[in-house]
């Protein structure tokens, strides 16, 4: 093929290639797009182009190809009628989509740039690219090479041209520069004729050109309104699977193009591309491409985005319903999750959704009254369900939706729509929205009465506070109150027993359920008797408070005589199985600091005190200066009061933590006292009352000492065998000694005989003044009483030190002979009885046993010890009886222990005279096993004994 000159230009084909070819050339109207053909005919009115008489008719296919495309630029609508841009599109005779750039960059202020581009658009390529200098081209194309936009090279290749065309010299010149940088001289003249061809229509056409240089945005937009077929976002599998280069492109329709190596962004990883042309070759290429935003296009596509719209929702801060929406073209996502207002979508689906979450469920600030009104009522309601143990007072949301859909207008889907409703209605129009109890509570739903669960209990003045929880198997399921840690070991642990009044019947019932069969049949029904048990402790409790004017008795001693006096069966507190009830059956307490910050908690109030026990008996120290004094020899100080209210920053704090302090911005309580201080009292001011009276009772003590001090001196000198008594008690090791460390050792043997003599007096003489002073139901706290409690007993103290120092004598030379009897080698074969024996003396007779023992019990040793000398006169005879019931008693011993170390000295009064009932319940058991004839004070057995222990178990 070829020529030699200007003339016809010869063609030459095998015979096969010639014979195989078709009769005539495909028409042009079968290999190009319709979309100008549709454009023409329609502006010409032509009709419909599926009736139009073509030699050769296009397909469907093609004809629905072109229509796609005119709608796409917004030439035709959806009825495909021709639109106005369709009008202006038809009066430019070039490809409708670089008619559409040029309409959109005369509004864009880019029409000047887009010009040039529009007419590179129209012609073949101008860079030269031939196999064989493939590379070097390609490095003199990199001139022109931009990294963003192939567009904006097209710009400064019509630059370069501009430029050599103003500075030739000759055509000869001007081709041979072209040459030299792969130009195709007679492609860049037909670029510049077809750009002033177009200039001159689009000035027909009215439209100006820019003065000044458009910005990357406005060209790449107007650009884009063309080419929204040929867009791109990048292929995240793509990036995953290359290790460079341009990768792959997810296109419009599910196309796959990729960038040829010509492109300037051939080595970016651009995110999103618009393309001028798509070239299927071994794979699609995007030819002149340009890097773009996504927002860009779904501004230029207008209504041929998809949307689509999910998880509608209340967002409380804007006071609307939002939604996420997603917004697509030709399958690729433009926009993922942008948040819009969801009322102008779905306004129906966006009020049930107000209604649901801001009026019913309350996630809604508004100053609207009728609110605030519901909500309390909700509230109120579902604070009786948490105390009633309930959840079916409080009828469903979706009545209360329906409640409010009755009542608003179709347009309130809003905070602000509401708003702006409510103010047409005017001050009382709101009333309607207002709901009763009745709109609340299921029909046949119960109410009940507020004392049955008070929100504080009462308390020596405190009102503590009180809330209620229904979740169960949860920490703090049931009622838990709430106590300043100064005040925890004022908190009165009977009365935590009997819970609230609504919660005593389920107490009451699950405590008749635990007793054994054998003794539950006798309370058949159940029901009618929990009825009648509440009756009766109702009684006992008013009784109670008419006779000692504070507190409760522990609940299990009030039922079980209530269930006694009922018939049938004697029922005592250990009956019950107290550790089968379950959790919310107990009260549960929290500990807070001054600050109200929660400092513990749970169900048991021993455990409590001991883990705040430094904190109970931290004295006020900064309480008002007119209760302080110390050296007090005699009562001149006037009245000292039980309580005095003090205010919180005049509570002592625990260094060591915030705990000591009372609650912030409260008035509480403390507890003044006299003290002893060895040779003279004081007053103190306790955190908790069971300190100051404890402390009371030694202070009352000393005053008397120092008023009785004649007669001690006199007691002194004439007391019979005071001496050798003495003696004899310095001797002593010291049970408590041993009963911390476990040891036989004395941890005061090294303490000389003067100090320990003179240590047994003054227990002696204290224990006496105990006795014979102090037995009275209240210590004195003004100077009258404590004269008239003095006056009384002076005459009686001699005789009864007298008794006492006999007594003591007593115990001593018994004692004494009985550890003598213990060293023999007889006895010490042995070893359970002998070290059974040891242990009991240690805890019976030891350094401080005067002091530590009541005179009850005191009275009680020399039978005790007696019976001690019977089992060893009888241990040879029945060792085997001897070693069983040791370890019967050896068993309930350490279970004392074990509640000794359990309590840690923080017991309740109730709860420490049961411990010593118990601890003394063992020694009389001793002497019904080992030593039957000596008799006990009361009936007593290891049944028994077990029985106490499960009380004790249930109360500590």
């Amino acid at each position: 093929c070829g020529r030699v000159a200007n003339d016809v230009c010869v063609r030459l084909y095998s015979e096969e290639d010639f014979n195989a070819r078709a009769e005539f050339t495909t028409p042009e109207i079968l290999r190009t797009s319709l979309a100008a053909v549709i454009l023409r005919m329609e502006a010409l009115g032509l009709g419909a182009i599926g009736a139009f008489p073509f030699v050769e008719p296009p397909s469907a296919k093609m004809v629905e190809a072109g229509y796609q495309l005119l709608l796409e630029l917004g030439a035709v609508d959806a009825q495909r009628k021709l639109t106005q841009i369709g009008r202006q599109l038809a009066k430019l005779p070039v490809d409708p989509r670089v008619g559409r750039m040029l309409l959109a960059a005369a509004g864009m202020n880019c029409l000047s740039e887009v010009l040039i581009i529009g007419a590179a658009l129209c012609v073949q390529d101008p860079r030269d690219r031939p196999m064989a200098h493939r590379a070097e081209a390609q490095a003199r194309h990199t001139q022109f090479l931009d990294e963003r936009s192939d567009f904006n090279a097209l710009l400064k290749l019509w630059a370069f041209f501009e430029e050599a065309l103003k500075h030739k010299k000759s055509n000869r010149k001007l081709q041979e520069l072209c040459r030299e940088n792969f130009l195709a001289y007679l492609r860049l003249k037909e670029w510049r004729d077809v750009h002033t061809q177009l200039h001159a229509l689009v000035a027909e056409m009215g439209m100006q050109l820019n003065t000044a240089p458009a910005t990357y945005e406005q060209l790449h937009r107007a650009l884009l309104t063309g080419l929204l077929g040929n867009i791109g976002m990048r292929d995240p599998e793509a990036d995953q699977t290359r290790s460079g280069g341009s990768g792959g492109y997810l296109g419009a329709r599910e196309s796959r193009p990729h960038l040829s190596n010509e492109s300037g962004l051939a080595k970016k990883k651009v995110k999103w591309i618009m393309a001028a042309e798509l070239v299927e070759t071994q794979r699609l290429y995007a030819r002149n491409v340009a890097a773009i935003e996504p927002e860009w296009v779904e501004a230029a596509a207008g209504d041929l985005v998809k949307r689509s719209y999910s998880d509608p929702h209340w967002e409380k801060k804007s006071a609307q319903v939002v939604a996420y929406e997603k917004v697509t073209l030709y399958g690729l996502p433009i926009v993922l999750k942008r948040r819009v207002s969801y009322a102008r979508i779905d306004p129906k689906h966006a009020r049930e959704i107000f209604i649901r979450h801001a009026l019913v469920a309350g996630d809604f600030e508004t100053r609207a009254e009728f609110l605030a009104h519901n909500r309390k009522l909700v509230q109120e309601i579902e604070e009786m369900e948490q105390k009633v143990r309930r959840q079916d007072i409080l009828v469903d949301d979706e009545a209360q939706v329906a409640f409010y859909e009755k009542i608003l207008p179709a347009d309130v889907c809003s905070g602000q729509s509401l708003d702006a409703w409510l103010r047409t209605l005017g001050k009382d129009g709101a009333k309607p929205l207002r709901m009763a109890r009745a709109d609340l509570i299921r029909e046949g739903a119960g109410w009940a009465a507020q004392e049955l669960f008070p929100e504080q209990l009462a308390h020596a003045g405190v009102a503590y506070p009180l809330k209620y929880r229904f979740i169960p198997g949860d920490a703090l399921d049931g009622a838990t109150i709430t106590t300043p840690v100064h005040l925890l070991q004022a908190l009165p642990a009977a009365r935590l027993e009997w819970l609230v009044p609504g919660m005593l019947r389920d107490k009451v019932g699950a405590l008749i359920k635990s007793l054994p069969q054998r003794l539950r049949r006798n309370f058949i029904p159940i029901k009618e008797t929990v009825t009648q048990c509440l009756e009766g402790l109702a009684a006992v409790g008013a009784a109670e408070r008419r006779a000692q004017g504070a507190g409760d008795q522990p609940l299990l001693p009030a039922l079980a005589s209530v269930l006694s006096k009922r018939g049938g069966a004697q029922i005592v507190p250990a009956d019950f199985d107290v550790a089968s009830l379950p959790p919310y059956l107990f009260m549960n307490i929290r500990v807070v600091d001054a600050q109200g910050e929660e400092l513990g908690g749970g169900r048991d109030l021993a455990a409590l005190r001991q883990q705040f026990r430094e904190t109970a008996h931290t004295v006020v120290r900064d309480a008002p200066r007119t209760l302080e004094r110390s050296g007090i020899k005699r009562w001149d100080f006037g009245d000292l009061p039980v309580v005095i209210d003090i205010e919180p920053q005049a509570l002592s704090a625990d260094r060591s933590s915030k705990s000591a302090s009372a609650p912030a911005g409260q008035r509480t309580q403390a507890f003044p006292a006299l003290v002893d201080r060895g040779d003279s009292a004081a007053i103190a001011v306790f955190e908790a009352q069971p300190a100051a009276e404890q402390a009371m009772r030694g202070g009352v003590l000393r005053l008397l000492m120092l008023d009785l001090s004649e007669q001690v001196v006199y007691l002194e000198r004439n007391l019979r065998n005071l001496a050798p008594m003495s003696l004899r008690y310095a001797a002593l090791t010291s049970g408590a000694a041993k009963l911390a460390s476990g040891s036989g050792k004395s941890a005061a043997t090294a303490l000389d005989v003067k100090q320990r003599s003179a240590e047994f007096k003054t227990h002696l003489f204290e224990a006496v003044i105990g006795d014979v002073f102090l037995n009275v139901p209240r210590l004195p706290r003004t100077e009258s009483e404590y004269v008239r409690l003095r006056d009384a007993g002076r005459g009686k103290f001699v005789a009864a030190a007298e008794s006492l120092a006999k007594l003591l004598d007593e115990i001593l030379t018994l004692h004494a002979n009985t550890q003598e009897r213990l060293r023999t080698r007889e006895i010490e074969v042995w070893h359970h009885a002998v070290d059974d024996i040891r242990e009991q003396l240690a805890h019976l007779v030891h350094a401080g046993f005067v002091a530590a023992t009541p005179i009850a019990q005191l009275t009680e040793l020399p039978r005790f010890l007696s019976a001690v000398g019977l089992r060893l006169d009888r241990l040879r005879s029945a060792p085997q009886r001897d070693e069983q019931n040791t370890l019967e008693v050896a068993r309930l011993w350490q279970n004392y222990r074990a509640f000794i170390k359990r309590g840690g000295g923080i017991l309740t009064q109730d709860q420490d005279a049961a411990l010593r009932e118990f601890r003394w319940m063992l020694e009389e058991l001793r002497v019904s096993l080992f030593a039957q004839e000596l008799k006990t004070a009361y009936p007593v057995s290891i049944k028994r004994a077990a029985k106490h222990l499960a009380a004790l178990s249930a109360s500590i």
